[in-house]
């Protein structure tokens, strides 16, 4: 979850997860259910908060340009707003509070017949990014209360 510091001096900065409810959000509409977040502290507890906001979109580019410009918190994969966050154009909140964690999955249609360019491209996700640090992280661990 990040703003962009114009935003934030002007909106203040939350300290808990329904302080959201005072502040316009970027919501991304490809979620399960867009219109709340939900976010787990550091004792595991789970926090839904409802949030609204001027923007509604299913593009995380689109997002991630609005939170830029000014429009509001946007809560997004850091492969789209790490180098942002790194730039100081978009400033982290709530870093206690972790997001639901969203998975990839490789999707073919048996394993019996599998080619050797798509066991090839499995075994490459796999190796990339089936643990660890993504490489998109990078730098952010500190930056992100991590």
């Amino acid at each position: 979850m990040c703003a962009s510091p114009a935003y934030l001096k002007k909106h203040g900065e939350p300290e808990r997860p329904e302080d959201l409810l005072e502040h316009d959000c970027i919501l991304y509409t490809l979620l399960n259910s867009p219109r709340e977040w939900r976010l787990t502290d550091e004792s595991g507890q789970e926090h839904v908060v409802p949030i609204k906001g001027p923007l509604h979109s299913n593009n995380g580019l689109v997002n991630r340009e609005a939170a830029l410009a000014g429009a509001g918190m946007v809560m997004l994969p850091t492969f789209y707003i790490g180098d942002q966050l790194r730039a100081g154009e978009l400033k982290p909140v709530l870093c206690k509070f972790r997001p639901a964690e969203l998975g990839m999955h490789a999707v073919y249609p048996e394993r019996r017949n599998l080619t050797a360019k798509v066991r090839a491209f499995v075994d490459f996700l796999a190796q990339k990014l089936g643990g660890g640090e993504p490489p998109w992280d990078k730098d952010l661990a500190a930056m992100l209360g991590e």
